[in-house]
Formats: structure tokens, sequence, C-alpha cells
């Protein structure tokens, strides 16, 4: 009786360690996981409450594919380039199928920098961009995102996804007919 009773303990402190350990185990990686990332606010210099302000200040908008993204370090702030398929063009003209998009953040020295809530293109991703010609140090023959985040529509499924922080009407955008792009 006395034998039963001491492994009726035994399996109830070995359940109870199995338990200690599995969540420190998911407490660590969850607190390892947000050390990764670092979280960029800012301010925009311009804000587009409206589709329409949007595409009038955009020298391109485009329906791409992130085919590469490589990402680099430039006076402390970490930028990526996605060299992106042209699926159509809505506005603009492209010369050739590919187009480079400069945004803030990405993946640099196994952190991830994460501009606004909106991460950076993904290879494969697929998105609606509002571009603008970029000149600068930073990269050569590249567009940067209208509005720096404001301008950029995930894809996924046939529906858009408008950014964290978008404004007005842009907050709403569901899908192409939202963006009146025809």
């Amino acid at each position: 009786m006395n034998n039963v009773f001491n492994n009726k303990y035994t399996y109830i402190i070995c359940i109870l360690l199995a338990i200690i350990v599995a969540s420190s185990v998911v407490f660590f990686e969850k607190k390892n996981k947000s050390e990764s990332i670092v979280r960029i606010d800012g301010e925009f210099a311009n804000e587009y409450p409206t589709v329409e302000a949007l595409k009038q200040d955009s020298e391109l908008i485009l329906e791409v594919i992130a085919n590469s993204v490589n990402t680099l370090k430039y006076e402390g702030l970490v930028f990526s380039i996605a060299d992106s398929i042209v699926k159509k063009v809505y506005k603009g003209t492209v010369p050739g199928n590919t187009v480079k998009i400069l945004e803030t953040g990405g993946t640099f020295e196994g952190k991830e920098y994460i501009f606004e809530d909106s991460p950076v293109f993904k290879a494969n991703e697929s998105a609606i961009v509002f571009l603008k010609k970029y000149s600068g140090p930073v990269a050569s023959d590249a567009y940067y995102v209208t509005g720096s985040i404001q301008g950029k529509f995930r894809m996924a499924g046939g529906k858009l996804k408008p950014p964290h922080f978008a404004p007005g009407e842009l907050a709403s955008v569901r899908d192409l007919n939202n963006l009146k792009l025809n």
C-alpha cells in the first residue's frame, strides 16, 4: 500500500515538473523572440487621408511580387530593397518588368526592424504599391512607398490589407475596387 502511495506522488511530482519545464521553455522562447524585434516609430512627412490624394502624389501605381529582398544598414538605420516583378501597371511607365522598392526596416544581424508596425516585403509577397522615385545615398534606381507605409496594400487571397496605421479612407481598403484604379 505504501508503495502505491509513493508511486502516485512520484507520478504527480513528475507531471508538475514537466509542466514547469514546458512553461519555462515557452516563456523563454517568447522572450527571445520579442527581443529580436526592434520597433521603429516615426512621423509621416505627408499624410494621405484619401485614395485620391495618394494617387495624385504617386509617380507609379503597381501590382508587384517581391522576388528577392536585400537588407542593409546606412547611418544606423536598417533599409530593405525588394527587387520586385511588376504584374500590372495602373499608373506611370516602368522600363522592363521589375522595380526596386526601398523600405525602412528589415532583418539585419538577427534582428527584425519594423517601422510603424508594417514589416517590409518578404520574398514572394504580393502588394499594390503607390511609389515615388528615390534619390539619395541608400539605393540607386529605386522607388519608395508614397507616404512611407501608407501606399502599400498587401495582397492575400484576392483581398487587400491596408497598412497598420492607415489614415482616413485608406484604413477601409479591402479590395481593388476600394482603390478606384480602373
